[in-house]
């Protein structure tokens, strides 16, 4: 970890939801690259992995999932149209209604205390889908149930590197309100590492922190070109 940056917590996404997710983000727990590592419940935990996690002496986080299990056949990078239609659909006509994604995340919250023996560290969502409005009513209020001190969202915008990072914008400006009054605290700012890694094949992306201002950093270590960064420049 580089210390001349106590501003940036770097967390990792997806611990869970593949063996090669897993050996990725345990090599670069063994490194000290990071800081926080979201685990999904409905994937791969094996209990040696588990004890090295809990050893670790890191922050480690829930990243629950609309659905209660991992697509053999999912894309490392899904198509942003094809997302949100799935998105609209499942919210409208599906199972992703939010008193079935309460229940779904309950379970997995609960299996989180049954495996690592405590409640996690902090909320987040896989595809950063606690960002729509009545997602985040729920997690807040699983925050409160479970007494979970973190929820990631950011209060600060970044810059629209993204279509992702634009409507992530967006939804934050309808989330600030409810995350004030609620007991949590999140950083200033959120950033996922991918929004800037197409811009090419290095990303200096301490160029795009906001001097002073408290940043989680979000990298996907199951995509090689993120481990290969992180291994090397963190």
């Amino acid at each position: 970890m580089n210390k001349d940056l106590p501003q940036v917590y770097i967390s990792v996404d997806d611990f869970g939801i593949s063996e090669l997710a897993n050996t990725n983000i345990l090599t670069l727990v063994a490194a000290k690259k990071i800081d926080r590592v979201s685990v999904m419940m409905n994937g791969i935990l094996k209990p040696e992995e588990v004890r090295m996690l809990l050893d670790a002496n890191i922050k480690l986080d829930i990243h629950l999932d609309r659905k209660q299990s991992i697509h053999k056949n999912r894309k490392l990078r899904g198509g942003l149209f094809g997302r949100l239609i799935e998105f609209v659909w499942s919210y409208f006509f599906g199972s992703n209604k939010p008193s079935r994604v309460r229940v779904a995340w309950h379970d997995q919250l609960r299996k989180f205390q049954e495996v690592f023996g405590k409640s996690p560290d902090g909320l987040n969502t896989h595809e950063h889908v606690h960002y729509f409005p009545p997602y985040m009513k729920v997690l807040l209020l699983l925050a409160k149930e479970y007494e979970i001190p973190f929820v990631r969202l950011g209060y600060k915008n970044t810059r629209n590197y993204t279509a992702v990072a634009f409507i992530i914008n967006l939804l934050r400006g309808f989330n600030k309100g409810a995350l004030r009054q609620s007991k949590v605290v999140t950083t200033e700012r959120m950033l996922s590492f991918d929004w800037l890694s197409h811009t090419g094949p290095f990303v200096d992306f301490q160029a795009h922190l906001e001097k002073g201002t408290v940043t989680e950093v979000v990298f996907h270590p199951e995509r090689q070109e993120e481990f290969e960064y992180m291994q090397n420049f963190l």
